[in-house]
Parts: C-alpha cells; sequence; structure tokens
C-alpha cells in the first residue's frame, strides 16, 4: 500500500513540475483595451517590414502590405513577403470579447475610386503572454499560417 501511494505522490509531483511552463496558456488573459492597440505594429521578413500603424481617433496608415491583406483576390502565398502597398484606411475594436472567443480588429483601407476594403485582423497574445501581437490568416487557418504584427 505504502509502494502505490508512493508512485501516486510522485506521479503527481511530476505531472505538476511538467505543467508549470504551461500554466499560464490554461489562465484567463485579461483582454486588452482599444488604448493598448493604438501603435505602430510591425511585420518582419528577410529584413524587409510591413507596418500598420493604428491611431486614436480610428484612423490607420499602412506601409508595405502585402496584397493578400488588401483585397480578397483569393491569392493567398505562405513567403509571408512584405509586400508594397501603402496607404490609410480605419479601424474599428470591439472590447467586449475574450481571447476565448476571438478577438479581432475591424480593417477598411481605402482604394482609390473604390468602396474601401474591409477584413478583420486577430489579437493574441505572444507567449509567455507578455505582449499583444496582431494575425492574419494566410490561407486556411488551421495550416497555422499568419502574418504576424509586433509592436
Amino acid at each position: 500500500m505504502r509502494v502505490a501511494a508512493g508512485i501516486i505522490a510522485v506521479t503527481i509531483a511530476l505531472l505538476l513540475s511538467g505543467c508549470g511552463a504551461y500554466a499560464p496558456e490554461f489562465l484567463p488573459q485579461p483582454t486588452p483595451s482599444r488604448d493598448d492597440l493604438v501603435d505602430t505594429w510591425k511585420h518582419e521578413y528577410e529584413g524587409e517590414t510591413a507596418t500598420l500603424t493604428l491611431h486614436e481617433d480610428g484612423t490607420l496608415d499602412y506601409e508595405n502590405l502585402p496584397i493578400e491583406l488588401l483585397e480578397s483576390s483569393g491569392l493567398r502565398s505562405t513567403d509571408y513577403r512584405v509586400g508594397d502597398h501603402d496607404g490609410t484606411g480605419t479601424w474599428e475594436y470591439d472590447e467586449t470579447g475574450s481571447f476565448f472567443e476571438g478577438l479581432s480588429i475591424e480593417l477598411s483601407f481605402d482604394r482609390e475610386g473604390e468602396d474601401p476594403y474591409v477584413t478583420s485582423i486577430g489579437v493574441g497574445n505572444q507567449l509567455p503572454f507578455d505582449d499583444i501581437i496582431l494575425s492574419y490568416v494566410v490561407g486556411d487557418p488551421d495550416s497555422g499560417e499568419r502574418y504576424r504584427f509586433y509592436h
């Protein structure tokens, strides 16, 4: 009986110590406020940078964004390249959600002579949950392929 109790105690200790590094993943994370998102966000790839600047007044500026973020052309690249598209637009954020429900920012990109292109970009946390990240899914959401913007 003492051996069985010892095995159980060691098993529990190993499980608890082994899960310690991942425990933050299972804890609720604070929802970023709108003010947390007002900043310049950067996506870097092979020494080049695309920027998305979200202003407090709900406007945005962008530089070097890839075409995948600016239109629903059906083109989906997995090389995460930086594009050559610059412009302006607007953004909205609903901070009543949670990370588990899926937070996103609605982006509206101005296009000359056309209606704005509206899309959304996800709001999440970079492990170990100490920084916010914006991500745009490329192709199949299950593939894990995303454009990631850091500030």
